[in-house]
């Protein structure tokens, strides 16, 4: 109160009250409004938060190798070494010498990203996410995904048995996209496969899928789109990038029951067959969106004429026949004429559908030019 002396209350008008009174909520606001109001998204790496997440990301097993993988810094992903060419390793050691370089990228990207993680594991796949997600989330969605890759097994006709990576695929959920767009940079994805906030990156049979996920699940058709791209990228024998994309997409249609997500844009794809197209659109978002949905129109209609057929080029591709030789004994026909007609044909109607929009655009235009007209009629 000794601060307050020099004032004379005694002259105050209502004013002055007023004036005064807003002043001292203003003092007792700032002296008492929390620091932080703002909810913390994501762990930072404090001694706590470390302990209990280490707690949850499961150890290497005793005695496994730290020689077959490497963990190349920049661009950040892990390689096989020598050691695993000339070793005739078995599957369990391989798994197990790989989660030792799978541990360490995890405490690779919390220095990068300055936040705990937390892992859990399957008998495929392995999971990292921000420590301050439940654990039941990376449960549940470890169980999606061995679901997603039994039935992507059964319905490409993948043996059980047959291999298709090293050790166990790497997921990564991440609740923020600027996280996200950091690990892309980090593993010098590109802008184009990253664009859509999850993508899928295989080297010597290793698989990385990063996945921006805003919420508690809810991801399903992304999570199963890295999967089917993660299977059919680490097959014995590379598939055209036209062909694999569409298939995945088409697959995971199969697997969810769902169909076009959107309208898809094959007129503006017509370089599809090109694999030059694919490596231009590499940091090209908007080209490489295009070139993806045309793959998937493309795979989509032959799909439905017959869906043995999209099966059995799939199955010659991998047995080594010929890409073109194989689509005409497949589906009766050219693979170049077919689809520059099947291009030329969506053209049409795209152009039909712009015509149309415009005309449209043009009778509003003349109605309200009509309306306004009339309001501005002088009234007798």
């Amino acid at each position: 109160m000794m601060l307050l002396s020099f004032l004379d209350f005694s002259r105050f008008q209502p004013t002055d009250w007023a004036l005064f009174a807003v002043v001292i909520a203003a003092l007792l606001g700032y002296m008492f409004w929390p620091a932080r109001v703002e909810p913390d998204a994501e762990v930072s790496v404090s001694e706590q938060t470390r302990k209990q997440a280490h707690a949850v990301i499961p150890l290497p097993e005793d005695g496994a190798r730290d020689d077959l993988f490497c963990l190349e810094p920049m661009p950040l992903a892990i390689a096989a070494t020598d050691q695993l060419t000339r070793l005739n390793a078995s599957e369990p050691a391989i798994r197990d010498s790989l989660w030792v370089c799978q541990r360490q990228l995890i405490q690779r990207l919390e220095s990068e990203l300055d936040y705990a993680q937390q892992a859990d594991l399957s008998d495929h796949f392995a999971i990292a996410a921000p420590a301050n997600q439940p654990a039941t989330l990376l449960s549940s969605t470890l169980t999606e995904l061995e679901g997603t890759l039994g039935k992507l097994r059964e319905l490409l006709q993948i043996p059980a048995d047959q291999p298709l990576w090293h050790g166990r695929a790497m997921m990564l959920l991440l609740s923020n996209r600027k996280l996200f767009d950091h690990v892309a940079w980090l593993t010098s994805a590109g802008a184009g496969p990253s664009a859509p906030g999850a993508y899928t990156l295989v080297r010597d049979r290793v698989v990385l899928m990063p996945l921006y996920a805003t919420r508690l699940g809810g991801f399903a058709r992304p999570l199963a789109l890295q999967v089917a791209r993660a299977t059919l990228r680490t097959l014995s024998r590379p598939l055209p990038r036209w062909f694999e994309e569409g298939l995945a997409m088409w697959a995971v249609d199969s697997l969810l029951g769902q169909g076009l997500q959107g309208e898809t844009m094959l007129a503006d794809g017509p370089d599809v067959l090109s694999d030059d197209a694919w490596k231009k659109a590499g940091d090209d978002s908007s080209q490489y969106e295009r070139l993806v949905f045309a793959s998937h129109r493309i795979v989509m209609d032959l799909a439905a004429q017959d869906k043995a057929k999209v099966i059995a080029y799939f199955r010659a591709l991998l047995d080594g026949q010929d890409q073109a030789a194989t689509f005409h004994s497949s589906f009766g026909d050219e693979m170049q004429p077919r689809f520059t007609t099947a291009i030329i044909a969506a053209r049409k109607v795209e152009e039909t559908k712009r015509l149309e929009a415009q005309a449209a655009t043009a009778r509003e235009k003349e109605e309200r030019a009509r309306k306004a007209a009339e309001a501005n009629r002088p009234r007798m």
